[in-house]
């Protein structure tokens, strides 16, 4: 990785830990998590899906509208990457969807008429439990070029400010 992209990479923690601590919505931060994801990691999106307390997805923030409508797709059909890999608690990385047509049928055909090519679901886990999925939708096939760094980017920091921040949002998703 070069050093350009390290201080990149450094520059977009430093920013969510201090809109954090400023009592930033949480909401905006997290879209601009997405953002920052699709930009760092040479994708052509990223979406995120959080689960509420009664475990049911919801889009919580994109990069882009057309992912939007494809995390809702996800979720509308019961089908897709994002959410076997919320389920199992573990990372799917799909390096050609094409590949994927008898596993995901309607999710294949929504991705390729959407313009993506592969995809990179990253469980997302708070002293371990799984509440929701980044996902890396890329526009041409092949492996997520700096996985480590899509690793790092997504992982919800140990601490309790940040712990209890997710808590509260997904608390607030779910009505409780």
């Amino acid at each position: 990785m070069s050093t350009d992209r390290e201080h990149e990479i450094t520059r977009a923690f430093v920013s969510i830990a201090n809109s954090m601590a400023d009592g930033a919505d949480v909401v905006d931060l997290l879209s601009g998590l997405t953002s920052d994801c699709a930009r760092l990691l040479d994708i052509a999106s990223a979406g995120l899906l959080l689960a509420d307390g009664h475990g049911v997805l919801h889009v919580l923030a994109a990069s882009s509208e057309r992912t939007r409508d494809l995390e809702i797709f996800q979720l509308q059909r019961d089908e897709g990457p994002c959410l076997d890999c919320f389920h199992s608690g573990q990372q799917v990385s799909v390096n050609d969807l094409s590949q994927e047509t008898d596993r995901w049928p309607q999710f294949v055909a929504a991705a390729t008429a959407a313009g993506f090519a592969a995809v990179h679901a990253l469980p997302m886990r708070l002293r371990g439990t799984t509440f929701g999925a980044l996902n890396l939708f890329g526009d041409k096939t092949g492996a997520l070029a700096d996985l480590k760094t899509a690793l790092r980017l997504y992982q919800v920091s140990g601490d309790d400010s940040g712990a209890k921040k997710v808590s509260a949002l997904i608390g607030e998703i779910g009505g409780n």
